[in-house]
């Protein structure tokens, strides 16, 4: 593997963040020069020889020390609202955004993506979707072409678009689930596990089931 010379910091140390890193050393297009994280009991720890060093008031001295990005770690939440906020702490850092792709992805030339995603082992993004900043697509999602997929939105583990679904702001779409072409889901709305949408799903609705059918609504 040739090491690149971007360095960038990691935030979070969970789960999300082991995948992080290990896609970055796969891509062979920056180092991982350091992680951040609030939980000060792993502070001095290592994530695949990757340093904790401490929390969030470390990136401006990370940038000192000669980071130049970051990515956002931090996986799947109950509260989209926590990502949207962790990627707005390191754009005040003075960091950029680094997004990551997994060697494994296949992505179109002719597909649009934003700053700060992680695109993970498998994913497909096909011709003419755009992908907003700070999305995650996780392990062998689907995008299809067309789609619009909007900033802070999570794709989980085989999650698939079918061509011309509309993805708001925040939304989540869960493990497995299908999404039939032309579908609007709505901003911060979440697809449950193995669901199938056939219905344009509201802001901050819930929908699980084949077909989905809301369940709840919660904050946008």
């Amino acid at each position: 593997m040739t090491t690149g010379i971007v360095k960038v910091v990691v935030i979070g140390a969970g789960g999300h963040a082991r995948a992080v890193i290990d896609a970055i050393q796969a891509s062979g297009k920056a180092t991982a020069f350091a992680v951040v994280c609030d939980d000060g009991n792993m502070w001095g720890e290592n994530i695949f020889g990757v340093p904790i060093v401490g929390n969030d008031e470390m990136l401006c001295q990370l940038e000192n020390e000669g980071a130049t990005h970051f990515v956002n770690a931090v996986g799947s939440l109950n509260n989209w609202r926590v990502r949207e906020s962790i990627y707005k702490t390191g754009l005040a850092s003075g960091l950029k955004p680094w997004t990551v792709i997994h060697p494994s992805a296949v992505i179109s030339d002719h597909a649009i993506i934003g700053s700060g995603c992680q695109i993970m082992p498998g994913a497909h993004i096909i011709a003419g979707a755009v992908v907003g900043s700070n999305v995650l697509l996780n392990t062998r999602s689907v995008v299809e072409h067309d789609c619009c997929v909007d900033d802070h939105a999570f794709l989980a583990t085989g999650a698939v678009l079918s061509g011309g679904v509309k993805v708001g702001e925040g939304a989540l779409i869960g493990s497995g689930a299908s999404v039939r072409q032309g579908i609007t889901i709505g901003c911060g709305a979440t697809v449950g596990v193995g669901s199938a949408v056939v219905k344009d799903v509201a802001p901050g609705e819930t929908v699980v089931g084949n077909p989905a059918i809301p369940i709840r609504k919660h904050q946008a």
